[in-house]
């Protein structure tokens, strides 16, 4: 059973309007689709979100990041610390759709933040960092 949930601040027709909807198949696995704007805004909704999914026991994240239009520095600490946490928990932490927008702020990451999204953006996954098969760019192992 699939678990379906779409979040959206106010009713506008804003393209950097933040939308944010996910879904569960099952207690492992989780997609995460954000569209619009990530400002500094965005962190915490966007927090509360990742962490409702991991309380719900998803330890196989994958974030579609295809409609997104910029990201905030905390977004990206965000992301890098949902990655290492997942990949602690044996799971992993997988990013789809990287856009110029957002590889244009990923310049000011720190390098452990960086580090940790090319790992979750080059879909490696396990504690040993070994390429999970067939890991095309919108592809989920």
């Amino acid at each position: 059973m699939a678990i379906l949930d779409r979040h959206t601040r106010g009713a506008s027709t804003d393209p950097t309007e933040l939308i944010i909807s996910s879904v569960q198949p099952d207690r492992d696995h989780a997609l995460l689709t954000v569209t619009g704007g990530l400002g500094s805004a965005a962190t915490a909704e966007l927090a509360q979100r990742v962490e409702g999914l991991l309380v719900g026991g998803a330890r196989y994240l994958v974030v579609d990041l295809s409609q997104a239009q910029g990201m905030h520095p905390e977004v990206i600490t965000l992301l890098s610390a949902t990655g290492r946490r997942l990949m602690a928990d044996r799971g992993w932490l997988k990013l789809s759709g990287i856009g110029p927008a957002v590889l244009e702020e990923l310049d000011e990451a720190s390098l452990p933040d960086l580090f940790a999204l090319y790992q979750a953006a080059v879909a490696r996954s396990g504690p040993n960092g070994a390429r999970s098969r067939g890991t095309a760019q919108h592809c989920v192992a």
